[in-house]
């Protein structure tokens, strides 16, 4: 019997939400039930539907309760509800994936209620340790859940969280998957991608939100720029907003809507007047942007994208002169810390990457040779480098760029040793300036009046469910369902 059959049989009952005795999230949204919650956590089903037939006799007799026919028919005719019965399903389910080899991550879609194609799909992705590859896209948990909370306000709309690891290496305080944070944010996105156009392919009239806090932040944002710029999986015409939550890429600036200066009130979602949308207000964004910024502006989703962000909060309003600890940020997201050997050789392996783009870059741009006489006149300056350097979108430099520093580098050798008492001198005042400019790149981290503002870092990171950011990410939300339910279109 094809496995997606058996998840299908196995998943034929109903029955009011069951909480997880463990304390974790409720098996199961109220809008959904349970045979759509058993899809939901097994969507590599629709890629191998027969996978069933090339496991060994030996190894499916382990699990012959959980295929009997059968058994399976009775337990449809009990319509089985008790707590106990629920998570005899749960097992049988994780045992058919187990004898499946089914994979417990999945970069694809997130599987959709079958039949649902409302008037406004918001797609959520949740931060670091808020979500796992194997979560119930429909529970509302976490911040996420404080902004899905006002779309019951909202007409002819719908809901998911993106499933994926919500780690960060690893380090203490995020749990125990070891995935990095930039592998982690590079998952959430490819999924959110896939999701966005199963959606848009099969809902031609639905129109998509996208909400995302800290880690998913990023995410959201970097997914929005891409949709703004033309690149992404759907037109940016079927996006309604995108609104997030404490985004590390955030732009630095005072703008809520960046690349619209002074704007609090959201753009109309495409195709709408924008009625209920134009009451919606947000508050005002620090000037001071993510600790990873990125300028890249949003193109056309520009005044549909909304920045959410407390002061204090390091994540998404960072010191402006604190290039070190960008630095320290970028290495970190890429390296595994779970325990204290694999992070240093992680970080180690990081940080000798880093210096080879920052140390590349340096000879090729900042040191001049001018008539003979080696001048060092850089445009940034090193920390600023090597933060650049340390971010995993630069990339390493081409083998052409190689040979021409290290050529630069022997010429600018060969012109110090010929006439060292004219050249020394000249760069040594050159490198004395630099250092002075660098010690200023990261005045903030030693400023006490900066590093009293972060004195609250961890409430102010996660206060956004109750400083009412996150419900007014919500109402944003509800009320672009309200102008696509009502319009007039425009």
């Amino acid at each position: 019997m094809p496995r997606a059959t058996i998840i299908d049989e196995l998943s034929q009952r109903s029955g009011p939400a069951i909480d997880d005795p463990i304390g974790q999230a409720p098996v199961h949204s109220p809008h959904t039930g349970d045979r759509d919650l058993l899809r939901d956590k097994t969507p590599v089903r629709h890629r191998h539907p027969a996978v069933l037939v090339t496991e060994s006799p030996g190894r499916l007799d382990r699990y012959s309760a959980c295929l009997d026919p059968q058994a399976i028919a009775a337990a449809r005719r009990r319509r089985r509800r008790s707590l106990r019965a629920a998570w005899g399903v749960a097992a049988c389910t994780a045992a058919v994936m187990a004898a499946t080899g089914a994979a417990a991550a999945d970069d694809g879609a997130v599987p959709l209620p079958p039949g649902k194609c409302p008037g406004l799909f918001v797609l959520g992705v949740a931060g670091t340790t808020e979500s796992s590859t194997t979560a119930d896209p429909f529970a509302n948990t976490g911040m996420l859940g404080r902004v899905f909370g006002p779309l019951t306000r909202g007409v002819d709309v719908d809901h998911l969280t993106i499933p994926y690891a919500a780690a960060f290496g690893g380090a203490p305080g995020t749990g125990p998957n070891g995935e990095t944070f930039a592998q982690s944010a590079t998952d959430a996105q490819n999924r959110l991608s896939a999701t966005a156009a199963e959606i848009a392919a099969r809902c031609p009239s639905t129109e998509i939100g996208v909400v995302g806090f800290s880690q998913g932040a990023g995410v959201a944002s970097a997914w929005a720029r891409q949709v703004g710029a033309g690149h992404g999986p759907v037109d940016p015409n079927r996006i309604a907003g995108v609104a997030t939550l404490s985004d590390w890429t955030r732009p630095p600036g005072a703008q809520t809507f960046p690349g619209r200066t002074g704007q609090m009130t959201p753009d109309p979602a495409p195709g709408t007047d924008g009625a209920a949308v134009s009451a919606i207000r947000l508050a005002p964004v620090p000037d001071s942007g993510g600790i990873d910024p990125d300028a890249t502006g949003f193109g056309q989703l520009a005044g549909r994208v909304g920045e959410f962000c407390s002061p204090g909060d390091l994540s998404c309003d960072a010191p402006e002169h604190a290039a070190a600890l960008r630095t320290a940020a970028e290495l970190a997201a890429q390296s595994n810390l779970s325990n204290p050997i694999t992070a240093v050789q992680s970080l180690g392996a990081a940080w000798a990457t880093t210096a080879a783009k920052a140390s590349t870059q340096v000879v090729l741009d900042d040191v001049q040779i001018d008539n003979g006489q080696v001048n060092y006149h850089p445009g940034q300056t090193v920390s600023e480098r090597v933060a650049e350097a340390a971010d995993p979108r630069t990339p390493a430099p081409t083998a052409q760029q190689t040979r021409l520093a290290s050529g630069k580098l022997d010429r600018a050798a060969a012109a110090i040793a010929g006439d060292p008492l004219r050249q020394i001198p000249a760069l040594a005042a050159q490198v004395g300036a630099a250092i002075g400019a660098n010690v200023a790149a990261n005045s903030d981290i030693v400023n006490p009046a900066v590093l009293a503002r972060y004195a609250g870092v961890v409430t102010d990171h996660t206060g956004y469910g109750t400083d009412g950011a996150a419900q007014q990410a919500g109402n944003w939300f509800a009320a672009i369902s309200h102008d696509l339910a009502s319009g007039p279109r425009r």
